[in-house]
């Protein structure tokens, strides 16, 4: 998954990181198409839900994102929880990132 590096989205990541492995608790995700993006018309978002707050911290990569795609035309959704979350670096940025299940 792309992650948002935005302090506003690490931020969030960190909150539901200590939800997750501290307080041993469900971290829920949310996943909706943005036919609206710029860059991809078939991108597929995801946001996080710490506490009562919704906070969009990526993207599904958009070889994954056809199939999301041909579950939401059959009409089916998805229920989404984090499995993992773990602080890394790349390309200079440093920052967590989130694996859903």
């Amino acid at each position: 998954m792309g992650v948002a590096y935005s302090k506003e989205a690490q931020d969030h990541l960190e909150a539901a990181y200590d939800h997750l492995y501290i307080a041993k608790e469900i971290v829920y995700a949310k996943l909706f198409p943005e036919p609206e993006n710029a860059h991809d018309n078939k991108a597929i978002a995801v946001s996080i839900k710490h506490n009562d707050d919704w906070c969009k911290i990526g993207y599904i990569a958009a070889t994954l994102a056809k199939y999301l795609h041909a579950v939401w035309s059959d009409g089916l959704d998805f229920e989404v929880t984090v499995k993992h979350i773990k602080f890394r670096t790349s390309y200079l940025k440093v920052g967590f990132i989130s694996l859903l299940t």
